[in-house]
């Protein structure tokens, strides 16, 4: 069946770092992840089946790196509150290219010039490595924790500075499923979430 692989594979390191200044009072952490994926599939497919060689290409909709930077103030150590501790926050993601799904779309009917032995084909994109830019979201919160920690109650905004990005395109006209569409990644969002440990 089109657009299907044989085997996929993923390759990757991923890095994180934590540091504390000022007993704690100040919080700083960093990731980066970069990851490798691809599927083993066929180069040339008309109507499902396999004309050409078979050969490892990205994977459609993975992200090539991602990264990370936050920082949070413990408030409760400047100020004495009890059985709660304050924290503000902030966090960074960095998302890197995106690989957009780009395919060669086979036309057998239409102009006269092609045939079923002889297809018309032509590139639904320029090349299959077409990548969508890089991102930056940014999240802010605060988080109170109560009882010693048994329960956190944060409230928050995500997207704090409302980017607007994709998070899933799909540039592939001759796809039967989701054809040419896209899915713009969500805004600046106010939320309220709240854990309890036993």
């Amino acid at each position: 069946e089109l657009g299907t692989y044989d085997k996929s594979r993923r390759m990757g390191v991923e890095l994180a770092f934590e540091q504390y200044l000022f007993d704690g009072a100040l919080g700083f952490n960093e990731s980066f992840t970069y990851l490798k994926a691809e599927k083993f599939d066929c180069k040339d497919k008309t109507a499902g089946i396999c004309l050409g060689e078979k050969e490892w290409s990205a994977v459609p909709y993975t992200y090539d790196w991602k990264a990370t930077l936050g920082a949070a103030i413990n408030v409760s150590t400047f100020v004495e509150i009890t059985d709660a501790a304050v924290s503000i926050w902030l966090q960074n993601s960095i998302y890197g290219n995106q690989n957009v799904y780009a395919t060669q779309m086979s036309v057998s009917k239409g102009n006269g010039q092609a045939t079923e032995q002889n297809p018309l084909k032509f590139d639904v994109v320029q090349l299959d490595d077409t990548k969508l830019k890089p991102y930056i979201i940014s999240d802010f919160g605060v988080s109170v924790g109560l009882n010693k920690g048994m329960g956190v109650v944060t409230v928050g905004i995500k997207n704090l500075f409302d980017t607007f990005y994709y998070d899933y395109y799909n540039n592939d006209r001759s796809a039967v499923v989701n054809e040419n569409r896209f899915v713009i990644g969500r805004g600046r969002t106010v939320f309220v979430e709240g854990t309890f440990r036993y």
